[in-house]
C-alpha cells in the first residue's frame, strides 16, 4: 500500500525502521516511520495516511509552538541561550548569518531554526516528534517538538 512519502509498505509485515527525504515547503526533511509491532489496523493505518498528508500544515503548528514557548516558557529560551551565551558568546554573528540585523539577536536566532526531521511513532504518546535545528555545521543540539495522537503539543525539549 502507498501513503504520503512512502510506497509500498505491507502493514501486516511491517519492519522496525523506515525512512523518506521529502521537500515540504521547499524544506528537505527527513521522515522516518518506527513501527513497534509487526502490524497496524486499518484505522492505524488511516490516522498515520492523513497525518502525513497534513505535514504541511502541521510544521506551522509547531513553530507556534515554539514561538509560543520563546515568549513564555523555558526550553526554547534555554536553547538559544546555550548557543548565544555559551558556544557563540565571543561570535554571535557565526551563527546568525543571513538573519534579519533589526531583530535581537533571540529573535535572529529562532531565525535560523528549520525543521530537518519528522519521526513518526503510531504506537507512542509521543505520536510526531519533530526536530528543528539551526546551522547543523555549527552545532548538533536539536530543538524537539512532541506531539499526541490529537496533534496536540505534549512538550518541546532539547537534545543533542
Amino acid at each position: 500500500m502507498k501513503i504520503e512519502y512512502f510506497d509500498n509498505l505491507d502493514f501486516n509485515n511491517l519492519h522496525d525502521y523506515y525512512s523518506a527525504e521529502a521537500t515540504v515547503d521547499s524544506l528537505q526533511i527527513e521522515i522516518d516511520l518506527n513501527f513497534e509491532t509487526k502490524s497496524i489496523d486499518s484505522a492505524e493505518i488511516e490516522k498515520l495516511s492523513s497525518t502525513l498528508k497534513d505535514l504541511k500544515s502541521l510544521i506551522p503548528r509547531t513553530w507556534d509552538w515554539i514561538t509560543t514557548d520563546y515568549k513564555s516558557g523555558v526550553d526554547v529560551k534555554e536553547y538559544i541561550s546555550f548557543h548565544l551565551d555559551d558556544f557563540f558568546a565571543d561570535n554571535p554573528e557565526e551563527i546568525l548569518q543571513d538573519t534579519d540585523t533589526s531583530l535581537n539577536n533571540e529573535e535572529r536566532f529562532l531565525q535560523t531554526l528549520k525543521v530537518k526531521r519528522i519521526g513518526v511513532y503510531p504506537s507512542s504518546d509521543n505520536y510526531l516528534v519533530f526536530d528543528y535545528m539551526t546551522n547543523e555545521e555549527l552545532s548538533n543540539y536539536i530543538l524537539v517538538v512532541n506531539v499526541n495522537k490529537n496533534l496536540e503539543l505534549e512538550y518541546i525539549t532539547v537534545e543533542s
